[in-house]
């Protein structure tokens, strides 16, 4: 299976690969071709060569690693390959290196996703979380954050998912393989805690470690009901579950493969389990924020003034890794900035 970055060449130093702006130019136009911007087939019929007579070169520049897929060319110029993929992913910035390797990536395709959710009145709602989805920096190094802003940020979050509880505030930093693995331990530890309480309605009730999961599961799964609900008794919302899936899948795929490669690039080589894990907790929180927009105008009625998955999306793109409610604290990682590095 090909890998990102994967590019083909002739034997003679000519490279071939999918450039942003034939990707740009491919989506905008349907992508009739069902083109993959990783693999190496796809290269040679965009290019209509014969696969056949193409070396075949992966490159990851997350680890900075050149692997030789295939030599079928008269000649090898690994040599030259590595010399070239290597000088084109040199880039001044980490934000321009991570716009580079995202074009390669899942985009969400608003058309589609404009058509799925079809006539909920929340439509234009959903399509705007979607777009906020997608501009998410995640994992964005930084300085320590600023303790005072952020509890209110936290602040917000509980209250947003009717949680009558005071909350402590800790920040760690995700400086290195152990750190990468203990964020992951807390947020499985919040959400395992939660799956020991049976009821979800019990959340209103629940304090400090179960409290966090359980009312995150009681506001899920009470949104999703009424998409149901709505589907079930209204011909005008029958869209909604359908928007809901669509929303869901779409704020996934989009937040999964941004958030990893930022995780990625954030992580040592062996923090990347974890980091790949985190990730998921990124896309799961995208998902769900999204998904939730679809009935925010039905969810008032049970007491969700705001969308509290959309508030805890704010943490996010501040660059931090939230990972929930343990022993009544709020835990909370960020990267810090490594020394040399923009």
């Amino acid at each position: 299976m090909c890998e990102f970055f994967s590019f083909c060449s002739d034997g003679r130093g000519k490279f071939f690969y999918f450039k942003p702006t034939d990707i740009k130019k491919i989506r905008k136009e349907g992508n009739k071709e069902q083109y993959e911007f990783n693999s190496h087939a796809s290269v040679a019929a965009f290019n209509k060569l014969n696969e056949d007579k193409l070396n075949k070169y992966e490159y990851n520049p997350f680890k900075e690693e050149f692997k030789i897929d295939h030599i079928n060319a008269y000649r090898s110029d690994e040599k030259s390959a590595e010399k070239w993929v290597k000088e084109l992913f040199k880039f001044k910035t980490r934000k321009q290196f991570l716009t580079f390797c995202k074009n390669y990536f899942y985009k969400i395709d608003y058309k589609q996703v404009s058509k799925r959710l079809g006539k909920i009145p929340t439509k234009k709602d959903v399509i705007k979380m979607l777009k906020r989805v997608e501009s998410i920096d995640w994992f964005n190094p930084q300085k320590a954050p600023d303790k005072k802003s952020l509890k209110i940020k936290i602040n917000s979050v509980v209250k947003a998912f009717g949680m009558d509880i005071k909350v402590e505030l800790e920040i760690n930093k995700l400086d290195s393989a152990s750190a990468w693995a203990s964020a992951l331990c807390s947020a499985r530890d919040s959400a395992r805690a939660s799956a020991w309480d049976s009821a979800r309605d019990s959340a209103w009730d629940s304090a400090r470690a179960s409290a966090w999961d359980s009312a995150w599961d009681s506001a899920l799964c009470s949104a999703r009901d009424s998409a149901l609900a709505s589907a079930r008794d209204s011909a005008r919302d029958s869209a909604r579950a359908s928007a809901w899936a669509s929303a869901r899948d779409s704020a996934w795929a989009s937040a999964w493969a941004s958030a990893w490669d930022s995780a990625r690039a954030s992580a040592r080589d062996s923090a990347w389990d974890s980091a790949r894990d985190s990730a998921r907790a990124s896309a799961r929180d995208s998902a769900r924020a999204s998904a939730f927009e679809t009935v925010k105008d039905l969810m008032k009625k049970k007491g969700y003034k705001k969308n509290p998955f959309a508030e805890l999306l704010k943490l996010w793109e501040a660059g931090l890794y939230p990972c929930g409610i343990i022993d009544g604290k709020f835990v909370i990682y960020y990267v810090p900035i490594r020394k040399g590095r923009k």
